[in-house]
């Protein structure tokens, strides 16, 4: 499994190779939008666009919706919009908010809206993983 913050780099540079060693694709997605924290990364849109032309080649694509940054990122949003197109998904929250300059994320923050995150990936039956951090602290 590839991970990167520009897919369609690694599309275009090593489509042959992953292609044959029959390797995922995948990025992360913070926003539908660029966000200010990833000045120099081509944009969510972007990757989510070289996603999707990889799925169209035929690749297994998958995202990393995280880090999950409370007000900004909208995993529902960023699932409907690339269902038809990524084949696994991870979620992950948003650690050591304070020292990135985020303000404290209250207990329990996560929970509810992970329950619905969780309840539209089984309806479109899809493959997750939700990391442990959020697992043990929602």
């Amino acid at each position: 499994m590839i991970l990167t913050k520009n897919p369609k780099f690694a599309l275009e540079r090593d489509y042959l190779l992953i292609r044959r060693r029959n390797v995922w694709l995948g990025t992360t997605l913070t926003a539908l939008h660029k966000i200010k924290d990833e000045p120099y990364a081509p944009s969510n849109y972007q990757r989510a666009l070289a996603l999707e032309t990889a799925h169209s080649a035929g690749l297994r694509t998958w995202v990393s919706i995280e880090p999950w940054i409370p007000g900004v990122t909208d995993p529902l949003e960023i699932i409907k919009a690339t269902h038809e197109f990524v084949d696994w998904y991870v979620i992950g929250r948003l650690d050591y908010e304070t020292q990135l300059g985020y303000p404290k994320i209250p207990k329990g923050w996560y929970k509810p809206k992970l329950e619905r995150v969780i309840e539209l990936l089984e309806n479109l039956d899809k493959p997750y993983h939700v990391k442990k951090q959020l697992k043990e602290n929602p």
